[in-house]
This record gives C-alpha cells, sequence and structure tokens, in this order.
C-alpha cells in the first residue's frame, strides 16, 4: 500500500485509520477490501487494525493459473 521506504513508520496505519473515519462520517458501517492469502505480514497488518479474514476466493492470472485471495472485514462502529 506504501513505498517500503516508509513501510513500519505507521504510514499505513494512518492512512487506514483516516479512511475509517471519513468512512464513519459518511454512514458507512463497513469496510471489506481483498489481501493475497500468501502475504502473511498484509494478514498481519490488517488484523492489527481489527480486519478480520473472510472467504478465501481464486482470482484467474492472464498467464494461466489463479492466484489466491482473502477478503477482509471490519465493521466500523
Amino acid at each position: 500500500m506504501v513505498n517500503k521506504a516508509y513501510q513500519r513508520k505507521s504510514v499505513g496505519r494512518v492512512i487506514v485509520t483516516g479512511l475509517m473515519q471519513a468512512a464513519l462520517q459518511a454512514n458507512i458501517t463497513a469496510i471489506q477490501l481483498t489481501r493475497v492469502t500468501a502475504d502473511e505480514g498484509v494478514a498481519r497488518f490488517w488484523q492489527k487494525l481489527g480486519f478480520e479474514d473472510g472467504n478465501q476466493l481464486f482470482l484467474p492470472l492472464k498467464a494461466g493459473g489463479r492466484l489466491a485471495v482473502t477478503t477482509m472485514t471490519r465493521l466500523l462502529q
């Protein structure tokens, strides 16, 4: 989500927190995203922000094959 030079410096957390605050102001009650299933670092990032894993899906790749992705959801309050 952010350039590697800015990772682990709270930039992503600040961006997502701002997005969640703006969503609440717009009466949006949940945010759902899709992440690459195999990327555990990304999973931990979103889990720390309160997102929970949902369904696993498979996206077709242009060169053939499939990419496993997992939906994640966070209810906003």
